[in-house]
This record gives structure tokens, C-alpha cells and sequence, in this order.
């Protein structure tokens, strides 16, 4: 008995097997090739007709040529005269409109259009395969496949550049101010009515702008907090906090700024951090404990969480330090749980005394700095187990490099201050007048609230003062 071979033909080389006519395609393909029915007729004569076949008759052919800027004319070919035809291939009219659409750098799709786009450029490869065009359309494929990413990750095009939205209005507001900073420039600024009406168009659209900035932060924080977003939705919210204090007062050129950001409500912006914060912890991120952290092991020293947390005071006024309140990021990091005492910087200034400090000295730091310690010239305050006092900034900062360690930051030594409760003062929000900590029942107070929430080894509290050093966690 002979055996019958059967050949397997893979569905995607189907089209392969014959031409691509319009009943294969979707409604939208058909309408984007509507064209198609281009025609070369090559007379006799050896002249060439170029155009769209109108209609085909027993004895000619209708043809409509396109002669310039958008003259067209019809015009019948006796079929006594054509020596041949060339009709056009679907496939090939398919990718060169596909190719012709292709987005403007300068006029990117919104979604909607890359959404339509990028569903007929799937369409052709998957029914065109071997068409001479199909390598330079999969590459317009997976471009617009990665914009179509960025639009599904919320994200916005301005210019080349994909940013958030909140980014992306900024962004869009910066352009329209460079625009008009460009038609200042002009000589008949003042002059030229249709030049001003233009600069006055650009000014609304960067006031509405700025108006959708609050609206839009407005619904999408609590979204991004929602779905456990924060770095996107802490993002967010420095920009837009960026956003009113530098650019509002540049692009409005603002004289009296106090009385500018009193007017404002900045309730609202804090409002929004505190949310990323509260969703943030409530996530249990932020809240690790130096038992839950291997290979954290350093004498008297407190493990800090890293983190979100709010930098500032909420009360502060434009213009006071602490202006305004405002997320801030920081990695896990160990702070001394004591002051730095006498004993241990005496046994600094000794060793460098006897083998030179110029290695833990910093690069500004006056030549040949004297380290000693301005309290050691009163008994009463140079104690062993004294907080070293009367050390400048220099001195600080050498010790800490001595001991193997640094300086906190302003960030790490507030977020180590005020803990994850983000509390006003490290004993608490009761203001210092009102807590006694200049007397000992009051230092004994913040001692003991202190060593409730990192339990110390045994050692004697000390009374205040001093300077602490960091070291980043593993």
C-alpha cells in the first residue's frame, strides 16, 4: 500500500499561496487601502500612464492621473493602444499606507490613534507574511508596540520624552513659556496685533494647564496609593509640589512671594504626601526593626527604617526654614544612640595629635586644624561621660571619618529625630517651653520615651548635647 504524504502549510504563510484581496482585510484595513486600485499602463508607444483605475470597459480603461498639487483628471485608454497593465499589489498598497501613517515626532498619537494604528500594523504581519515591505513594518510594530506600553503605564508623550502626567503637563507648560519667552524677544512684539493675539492663546493654554495640575493630582495619588504605587505616586506629588514653588513664581514673575504662597492652599499638596506616607507604612514598608535586619549588629548604635517620611513643618510659612513640607526618600542607616563624650573624642584627638589627622580631615577644613575641644577649658563640663561640646563643623566631620563613620544628613538626623509617627519633637509634639527639657526630670523624660522604642543595652543614658555619626545599614 503507498503511503499518502500530507503537507502541513502554517496558517501565517497562508496568504502566501495567493494574492491578498480586500475581502481578507477589516473594515478598517478596506477603508485605509480605498485606493488600491492603482494602475501602470504601458502604452505601446512606450509612454507610462500612472494612476487609480476608475472603471474597466469592454473596449477601454478610465483612469484617474494625478498631475501636481491637487489636479487630478480622468481620462479613458483605448485598449488598442496598451501593450501591458500592472496592477498594483494589496499587500503592497496595505504597507505603504501603513508606512505613509506613521506618527510625527513632533505630533505623536494620542492613545486612541496608536491604539488604531498599532491593531493594522498586527493585521498586516499577520496576513502579509513575505511581502517585500514586512521587515520595515514589524519595525514601525515594535516602535509603536513600546508607545502603547507607555500609554498602558499611565505615561504621557511631550516632544520625544515619555513622562507622567503630572511631568508631562509640566513639561507641555515649560514649552508653551519658552514659545512666549521667544515672542518677547520680538522687535514687533508690542506692535504686531496678530502676534499678541497668538502669545495671549499660549498664556490660556499654560493657565489651563495649570489649572488641570490640581484636578488631575487630585484623582490620580489615591489611585497610585492604591495600588501600592508609592514611588510613582511620591514622584508625583515633588513635582507638582515643584512645580507651584518654582515655576508658578518664575513664569509669573511674582515680587511679593510671602504674600503669593499665603493665598495659596498648600493644605492640599500636604494633604497628598501624607497619603503616600499613611499608605506607604500601612504596607509595612518603612517599619523594619534592627532584629529583622541579619548582620545589623553595632554597640550602641540604633537602626533607623529607610523610607518616605515628611520633611519639614507642616505649619511653616514661605520664607521660614522649614518651608514647605515635603517627601523625602532615605535608606536604612545606624545612628549613635549616645552623644559623642568627652572620653571618646579626647581618644581622637590624641591618636591624630600622635600620627597626624590629614586623612580624616575635609577638603576645606583650615590647614593644620586644632581638634581639641572648647568645653575642656571648663572642669565643670569636660567630664568623661560629658557630651563633647564647643566642636565646630570640621571637627565633626574628622571624628566621624575616625570612628569609621560620617555625619547624618539634615534628612537622616530629622527622620531619626522624629520617628515613624513623624512627631514635632523627638519627645513628642509638646513644645519645648511647655516640656522641661533643660531640667532633668524633663531629660530623664526623652531618655526613657527613647529607650522604650529601642530598648539600650545597659549602659547610663547621658544628659544632652553633643554630635551623633551615622553609618548606612546593610
Amino acid at each position: 500500500m503507498r503511503k499518502i504524504l500530507l503537507l502541513v502549510v502554517p496558517l501565517a504563510c497562508a496568504h502566501l499561496c495567493r494574492a491578498l484581496e480586500k475581502k481578507d482585510l477589516s473594515p478598517e484595513a478596506q477603508d485605509l487601502v480605498k485606493d488600491s486600485n492603482r494602475i501602470t499602463v504601458i502604452l505601446k508607444d512606450g509612454k507610462v500612464i500612472e494612476g487609480i483605475l476608475v472603471v474597466e470597459r469592454a473596449q477601454d480603461l478610465m483612469v484617474r492621473e494625478k498631475k501636481g498639487e491637487g489636479i487630478q483628471f480622468t481620462r479613458a485608454v483605448s485598449k488598442d493602444d496598451i501593450r501591458e497593465t500592472k496592477r498594483a499589489d494589496l499587500a503592497d498598497v496595505f504597507a505603504e499606507k501603513l508606512l505613509e501613517a506613521k506618527p510625527d515626532p513632533k505630533k505623536p498619537f494620542s492613545e486612541s490613534e496608536c491604539r488604531r494604528y498599532h491593531a493594522l500594523l498586527a493585521e498586516y504581519l499577520a496576513k502579509c507574511a513575505g511581502n517585500r515591505y514586512f521587515a520595515d513594518v514589524r519595525r514601525v510594530f515594535e516602535s509603536v508596540s513600546e508607545d502603547l506600553a507607555n500609554y498602558e503605564r499611565g505615561l504621557e508623550k511631550v516632544g520625544n520624552e515619555w513622562l507622567t502626567p503630572i511631568c508631562a503637563a509640566v513639561r507641555t507648560m515649560d514649552l508653551l513659556s519658552e514659545q512666549m519667552a521667544e515672542l518677547e524677544k520680538r522687535p514687533d512684539f508690542r506692535t504686531d496685533s496678530r502676534i499678541r493675539t497668538y502669545y495671549e492663546g499660549l498664556d490660556e493654554k499654560r493657565r489651563a494647564a495649570a489649572r488641570r495640575l490640581a484636578d488631575m493630582m487630585q484623582r490620580r495619588v489615591p489611585a497610585l496609593v492604591a495600588e501600592k504605587k508609592f514611588d510613582e505616586a511620591a514622584q508625583d506629588v515633588c513635582d507638582f509640589l515643584r512645580f507651584w514653588i518654582e515655576r508658578i513664581l518664575t513664569t509669573n514673575r511674582i515680587e511679593h512671594a510671602r504674600e503669593y504662597f499665603q493665598a495659596m492652599d498648600f493644605d492640599f499638596v500636604a494633604n497628598l504626601q501624607r497619603l503616600v506616607v499613611q499608605g506607604y507604612t500601612n504596607a509595612g514598608f518603612g517599619r523594619e526593626t534592627q532584629a529583622e535586619v541579619s548582620g545589623v549588629r553595632e554597640k550602641d548604635m540604633v537602626y533607623v527604617p529607610g523610607g518616605y517620611f515628611l520633611m519639614g513643618r507642616a505649619g511653616a510659612k514661605y520664607g521660614d526654614a522649614d518651608f514647605p513640607i515635603h517627601l523625602v526618600y532615605v535608606s536604612p542607616f545606624l545612628i549613635d544612640r549616645f552623644e559623642v563624650s568627652n572620653a571618646e573624642y579626647r581618644r581622637f584627638v590624641e591618636d591624630t595629635r600622635a600620627r597626624g589627622a590629614a586623612e580624616y580631615e575635609h577638603p576645606d577644613a583650615p590647614p593644620l586644624k586644632k581638634h581639641d575641644a572648647a568645653c575642656w577649658s571648663f572642669p565643670e563640663l569636660a567630664g568623661d561621660d560629658q557630651p563633647v561640646m564647643g566642636v565646630d563643623w570640621f571637627d565633626a566631620y574628622a571624628y566621624a571619618k575616625w570612628a569609621g563613620k560620617r555625619l547624618p544628613t539634615e534628612a537622616e538626623w530629622e527622620k531619626a529625630a522624629r520617628g515613624m509617627d513623624s512627631r514635632e519633637y523627638p519627645w513628642g509634639n509638646l513644645s519645648p517651653d511647655r516640656a522641661p527639657i533643660n531640667f532633668a526630670a524633663g531629660r530623664r523624660f526623652v531618655a526613657l520615651e527613647m529607650d522604650r522604642q529601642n530598648p539600650p543595652k545597659p549602659r547610663e543614658v547621658s544628659s544632652g548635647g553633643g554630635c551623633s555619626c551615622v553609618k548606612k545599614a546593610p
